[in-house]
């Protein structure tokens, strides 16, 4: 039972995270929108490139909130919810506690957590690693990749092969200084 419970409060913080983001998404394929401007311009402004990226997450979010609420309002006899995002996660968060129990909701926290990847990826490319070149260390054949920092973790250069080949920013120099040793 309590990992039912785990699972299910896991499902229920995911539900609001893909929410949001997916609201997000939105906003880039909506372009540049301020509140309160309202003048119209002589000529029309240029577009902006079509966003491919949140566009896609938006349609994979949707489509996983559909299938689960559909699952719930047929096995529950409940009715179903309206057909947006905001209303699908707040209905399958009120059946969190059913859906976790789902003989097939085992995998529900990781496929959530793939979705909340693929849209936060979409929806804030500056957080994107960036890739430096080689590992320093020998006989490893893996990138290094520099990781934005954020309010729960300071930016970091790590390893794509090895987790244990990680520098923080106080070891950047370093790391330089074993760069320019390998070329």
């Amino acid at each position: 039972m309590r990992k039912t419970e785990g699972r299910a409060e896991k499902i229920r913080e995911l539900l609001d995270e893909v929410a949001r983001l997916h609201e997000q998404c939105g906003r880039l394929l909506g372009g540049n929108v301020r509140p309160g401007v309202g003048k119209i311009a002589k000529t029309p402004p240029a577009a902006a490139p079509f966003n491919i990226e949140a566009a896609e997450a938006r349609s994979k979010i949707q489509s996983f909130l559909i299938q689960w609420a559909r699952v719930v309002v047929v096995q529950r006899r409940v009715s179903a919810p309206r057909c947006e995002v905001s209303g699908l996660a707040a209905f399958l968060g009120t059946h969190a506690a059913w859906v976790a129990g789902h003989p097939a909701a085992e995998a529900v926290p990781d496929q959530l957590a793939s979705l909340v990847a693929r849209a936060r990826y979409a929806a804030f490319p500056e957080e994107r690693p960036q890739s430096i070149g080689r590992c320093v260390e020998p006989g490893c054949g893996g990138r290094l990749l520099r990781r934005a920092g954020s309010d729960q973790e300071p930016a970091q250069i790590e390893c794509s092969r090895d987790p244990g080949h990680v520098w923080r920013s106080h070891e950047w120099l370093d790391l330089r200084r074993r760069i320019g040793q390998r070329s």
